[in-house]
């Protein structure tokens, strides 16, 4: 047990004796000398690292598959006697008087173990107990804080309704004061751990005079007159983290359980989303991490072409993207929680954005997952990771389907399941989606056999129909040029007889000759008729004007023989 620091501070998870990492070995290392935690902060995450992989990550798949966690309250109060429930609130009201910075590390080693209960445990330590250390009064904090931060209570936030969610201030639940009473009238929605909660911190309109300032904090418990808890609701993703509506129906919650002043509820809310932000964050940071951890193992095992997957460039530059985001993820975030605790306030611009920038590379840390695992897995199992499906095909493909030389595939009447103790996914069940894509349709594939009549048949049609195109594109090229090997020689006909019958008259004008003159129906006569109107007359002669160039007057023979004499007159 360390002496000074976070354990004079309080902090009871450092009862817990530490084991050594190396059981862990398949888990990717944090280098928290970047992140700049100091010794007892680096042991304060071993600790709750362990602590989740023993505690919670076992329950993973089935918490995500069944959308419950039937361990839930046993596992709340074992968080509570490590005092992470209270992690930022004092030793007087049961906690362990850590800052934000702790707090965020808490958050990203549950996240990393399972995703969905570490949603609850941000939910319940720092949008309810948090809060309501912050702004509540002496007297709240001995009733509410201890049983909350022992885990014997669990708390929720509600503040979002049907049509107020980012627009919070629109919110419609109305809060009417009676006497030592507040009647409650209206609903809430999406309210996470709504159905495990004691202790419930709602957001309620108590005026319609300025919208800005008629908010008021309210603390209801389960189980006052008129409010009803609805039925979780069955999710995409953090299935496991109950998510709920409340309704209050003439709720009569006593005027003593207000937090703050009345109408001061927008300024306890927008504080507190800044602080929520923050905590929150952490959770995706925890997913990046067991993307990272899950695909980087297997890169590792899995062995093509003679040679494990992660050394291929491909698969390294995947690898590097999905660190970098990682690591500067971590890095804004601690930065940012380490000048909200120095400065005992948080920031909203910096709150949000490392939230926004946690979740977006998140979300591409677990799609570079895919990549990397393809199909390896299949969602809807536990225990062992699915690695392939191996089945007998022609080479190369067998190289992609099959583990390694040394496993070789069966064939396809053996074809079954191959597997490898490597970790399953837990903090993002969905990131092996496409395993199950692959699962379901390439059993269908069959093996390659020369005398399969189903597969000889669309190969001679395919055969068939190729010919005929390089049949038909072989009589339209050999037509095309013997169009043109046809003119050319046309041509040079008309032009070699011109000359000869210049040469035999001894003249100097390049006009047709008696041969040409012969020769000129029967070339007209190969060509189409839209051409030999053009050239030939009833008379065997050229129409006008062509007439006149051919046959030039005294006039005008003068012009063109000058134009047109290439010949030397015979002496």
């Amino acid at each position: 047990m360390l002496t000074g620091g976070l354990a004079s501070k309080g902090f009871k998870a450092f009862k817990v004796t530490l084991t050594s990492i190396g059981q862990f070995s398949q888990f990717f290392p944090v280098n928290d000398f970047i992140t700049g935690l100091d010794e007892e902060q680096r042991k304060f995450r071993q600790v709750v690292f362990e602590f989740a992989q023993k505690e919670l990550a076992p329950h993973a798949d089935e918490i995500d598959k069944r959308d419950h966690f039937a361990q839930f309250r046993d596992f709340w109060k074992k968080l509570g006697s490590l005092g992470l429930h209270g992690i930022t609130v004092s030793p007087d009201f049961g906690g362990s008087g850590c800052s934000y910075l702790e707090h965020c590390v808490a958050m990203e080693e549950l996240s990393r173990a399972s995703a969905s209960v570490g949603l609850s445990y941000g939910a319940h330590s720092n949008l309810c107990i948090n809060q309501i250390y912050v702004h509540g009064s002496e007297v709240q904090k001995k009733r509410y804080l201890p049983k909350l931060c022992s885990g014997e209570y669990v708390g929720a936030l509600a503040m979002s309704e049907v049509g107020a969610g980012s627009d919070v201030l629109s919110m419609k639940l109305r809060a009417e004061r009676q006497g030592d009473n507040y009647v409650l009238n209206g609903n809430k929605f999406w309210i996470t751990n709504g159905s495990h909660a004691d202790v419930f911190l709602v957001y309620a309109r108590t005026s319609a005079i300025q919208p800005s300032k008629d908010i008021t904090a309210l603390i209801v418990e389960k189980g006052m007159p008129g409010f009803a808890i609805g039925k979780s609701m069955d999710k995409l993703g953090m299935r496991g983290s109950p998510t709920c509506e409340l309704t209050f129906t003439n709720c009569v919650v006593p005027a003593a359980n207000m937090l703050g002043k009345e109408g001061e509820g927008v300024y306890i809310l927008m504080s507190g989303l800044d602080s929520e932000r923050l905590v929150l964050a952490a959770g995706p940071v925890g997913i990046m991490q067991a993307c990272c951890d899950t695909a980087f193992d297997y890169a590792h095992q899995r062995t093509a072409f003679g040679d494990f997957i992660g050394k291929r460039e491909l698969m390294q530059s995947k690898m590097a993207d999905m660190y970098v985001a990682l690591t500067s993820s971590r890095c804004y975030l601690y930065s940012v929680a380490r000048a909200c605790a120095a400065n005992k306030k948080t920031n909203s611009k910096d709150c949000a954005a490392v939230i926004l920038r946690c979740a977006e590379n998140a979300t591409q840390v677990a799609l570079q997952g895919v990549q990397c695992l393809a199909a390896s897995t299949d969602p809807n199992s536990s225990g062992p990771m699915i690695t392939t499906i191996c089945m007998d095909v022609p080479p190369p493909y067998d190289e992609v389907l099959k583990m390694s030389e040394e496993t070789p595939p069966p064939t396809y009447a053996e074809a079954s399941f191959v597997t490898v103790s490597t970790p399953t996914i837990r903090s993002a069940p969905n990131l092996a989606f496409g395993g199950k894509i692959f699962s379901r349709y390439m059993p269908v594939v069959r093996s390659f056999d020369p005398m399969d009549v189903t597969l000889i048949l669309p190969m001679v049609v395919l055969a068939f129909f190729i010919l005929i195109v390089l049949c038909s594109l072989r009589i339209y090229y050999e037509n095309k040029l013997r169009f043109l090997r046809r003119s050319w020689v046309m041509q040079r006909e008309v032009y070699a007889t011109a000359e000869s019958d210049a040469q035999s008259t001894n003249a100097d004008w390049f006009g047709p000759s008696p041969t040409l003159r012969a020769a000129i129906p029967s070339i007209c006569a190969d060509m189409p008729p839209q051409y030999d109107e053009l050239f030939k007359n009833q008379d065997n002669t050229l129409p006008p004007p062509y007439n006149q160039l051919m046959y030039p007057t005294e006039d005008t023979k003068q012009p063109y023989g000058q134009l047109t004499t290439s010949v030397t007159p015979k002496a």
